[in-house]
């Protein structure tokens, strides 16, 4: 009876060892997958100097950028296309000079190169909540609205922007705890 009992648990072992390499390779699958998927604040961004006309890249910098002697590089602004009726350009000009204690500035700007809203935004955010969304419908005006989410404390906050009178404004702000699991 030893016998028969030490053959089984030799047998069993290669089994084991396959059941255990399985688990792990299914484990590293979901880890990769939760990682990949996750939300980072630039998510969305391209560089802007192949998608944006050059007389926009030029008015973007002229109006929101006028440090003596520093030069914003075009080729370090990013973009983030909002395709609708008309078609909107949300510039992250990427660059240290361009932000401070409020965060880093966020400027918005129509195809024809009106500037509709400029934040002052923090680039950490958790999963889940991109720094813009864009709403599908837009309310009254020829723009859907633009939802920014930042970490205050310990919470989210969503504020929504909605196009009206030539420009952005906030419509309302929705604060959500961290912790909250909805």
């Amino acid at each position: 009876m030893k016998k028969g009992f030490e053959r089984w648990q030799l047998l069993a072992l290669p089994k084991k060892l396959a059941v255990l390499g399985v688990g792990c390779l299914v484990s590293i699958g979901l880890i990769w997958i939760a990682f990949s998927g996750s939300t980072s604040a630039n998510e969305g961004f391209v560089p802007a100097d192949p998608i944006v006309s050059e007389h926009l890249l030029e008015r973007v910098i002229e109006e929101n950028y006028s440090q003596a002697g520093a030069k914003l590089e075009r080729k370090s602004m990013l973009v983030q296309t909002v395709k609708s009726e008309n078609k909107l350009f949300i510039f992250d000009l990427n660059n240290p000079n361009s932000c401070g204690r409020q965060g880093c500035l966020y400027v918005v700007y129509t195809a024809d190169g009106k500037r509709v809203l400029s934040l002052y935004l923090k680039r950490s955010l958790l999963e889940d909540y991109p720094l813009f969304a864009v709403e599908k419908l837009a309310y009254g005006g020829e723009f859907p609205c633009l939802v920014v989410s930042q970490v205050e404390k310990k919470a989210v906050v969503s504020n929504r922007f909605c196009f009206s009178q030539g420009s952005f404004v906030p419509v309302n702000r929705q604060r959500q705890s961290r912790y909250n699991s909805n």
